[in-house]
């Protein structure tokens, strides 16, 4: 049986199908980030839904052929609203996310999860463009970004002129339109899942940024241990405005900000837009921003990128990376961060495995990369037990012993370096 997602993968790599066909171990499958992304089209998916009230969930799983005997009974009414029904003609199958059915005419709604500007679309038609999903040049082809999800569409609408001959088939895209707002009285709350694509607060667009911590160590001398400040928003309202005056309130207004990669400054390039349509413009707090994102980020990265190679990395250069290497070749690594951290350094493990599990309602629960970070915060401000005060400290506990982690790998790092390049006469 030919589903839709195996026909969309067959069309980007024959191959690959073969692989998933046959058993093969895909490394996407174990990938917390990719899990978290279809979690977020979940959400997504669960919100077209709420427009429709009067849809009907069929029953399935129980094989093709159980699945969609099933929608036939349901497509044999003249209205109705249908909620995931199965399709099959052939060997070809497909789950359609919404069908609407009123006489003689098909709604076919295909939701995702991908974002678009809905006011360049308009603007871009209006000019006699091809929108969103057009290239530039006229005449064009469909983006390639776009065109994996119209062809998922056009393979639905296929089957079902097949089994509803006569009738008139409207096929729709279903996307997340960052140009708009939230309001949250619009909102659902989906507490058990990871909110991406859906707004958190009044004010955000669809896929907008939730700055929710900051760590800091700063460094007064070289091979001194680092002061380190921090904040963890832990009230339920857009935090990024307080995120940029509590860090302003840390690092001041000189000196020089170690990063690794140009995510940070990214970042608060966008708080600044985020400020602007959220009403909260603050002239003299983005001038700030202005001010490290131009003249005092220093890119660490790219000093990994360009000036310097370890063997261990074997060509890589994220942070994590290059702080496994080294910490598995350099004591004097461990033996800083023993000092600094008051944690055992075991050269044999990952440093991040150093960092210990926190009891959580009876279970031990870690954090040791970004998708983790981003689910503990998700539970300490909207999971179980998100009211219970000592329930959210301890998810916090976890959220700020990684994130000082973070930083402090990138002191370690520097040290490295400094020794490394230190005047053997000095």
């Amino acid at each position: 049986m030919l589903s839709k997602s195996d026909y969309i993968l067959a069309r980007s790599c024959r191959a690959k199908l073969f692989f998933r066909e046959n058993g093969y171990p895909d490394r996407r499958d174990g990938d917390p980030y990719m899990r978290l992304l279809a979690e977020g089209g979940y959400m997504v998916e669960a919100l077209a839904k709420t427009r429709y009230p009067d849809g009907i969930q069929p029953e399935y799983g129980r094989g093709a052929a159980a699945d969609f005997t099933d929608t036939l009974r349901f497509l044999n009414q003249d209205s109705i609203t249908l909620f995931e029904p199965t399709l099959v003609v052939g060997r070809r199958q497909a789950r359609v996310d919404i069908l609407v059915k009123q006489g003689n005419s098909v709604r076919l709604i295909e939701v995702k999860a991908k974002s678009f500007d809905g006011q360049e679309h308009v603007d871009s038609l209006a000019r006699g463009a091809h929108g969103t999903f057009g290239q530039i040049k006229k005449p064009g082809p469909v983006r390639s970004e776009w065109l994996g999800k119209l062809e998922d569409l056009t393979y639905q609408v296929l089957l079902l002129e097949q089994l509803l001959p006569g009738i008139e088939i409207r096929p729709y895209l279903a996307l997340v339109d960052k140009s708009k707002l939230a309001n949250p009285d619009n909102v659902p709350r989906f507490f058990e899942l990871v909110q991406l694509a859906l707004p958190y607060h009044a004010g955000m667009r669809p896929c907008g940024l939730v700055s929710f911590p900051w760590s800091c160590h700063t460094v007064n001398a070289a091979g001194e241990a680092p002061s380190h400040s921090e904040w963890l928003n832990d009230v339920d309202v857009w935090p990024n405005h307080t995120f940029v005056q509590s860090l302003r309130a840390a690092i001041v207004d000189e000196g020089p900000v170690l990063i690794w990669s140009h995510f940070e400054g990214s970042v608060l390039n966008e708080i600044i837009d985020d400020l602007k349509a959220s009403g909260r413009s603050d002239p003299e707090l983005v001038d700030w921003i202005r001010g490290v994102v131009d003249t005092r980020i220093v890119d660490l990265h790219r000093w990994a990128e360009t000036q310097y190679y370890h063997p261990g990395t074997r060509g890589r250069t994220s942070i994590k990376v290059v702080l496994d290497a080294l910490w598995k070749s350099d004591a004097a690594m461990r033996a800083q961060f023993e000092n600094w951290s008051g944690l055992v350094a075991d050269a044999t493990t990952d440093p991040y495995s150093s960092l210990p599990p926190v009891e959580i309602n009876g279970v031990w629960q870690d954090v040791h990369e970004g998708t983790g970070a981003m689910r503990a915060y998700q539970e300490m401000m909207y999971g179980v037990g998100s009211s219970v005060a000592d329930t959210k400290a301890r998810w916090a506990e976890l959220l700020r012993q990684y994130c000082k982690l973070d930083t402090m790998s990138m002191v370690l790092i520097f040290e490295h370096w400094r020794r490394l390049t230190a005047d053997p006469a000095q």
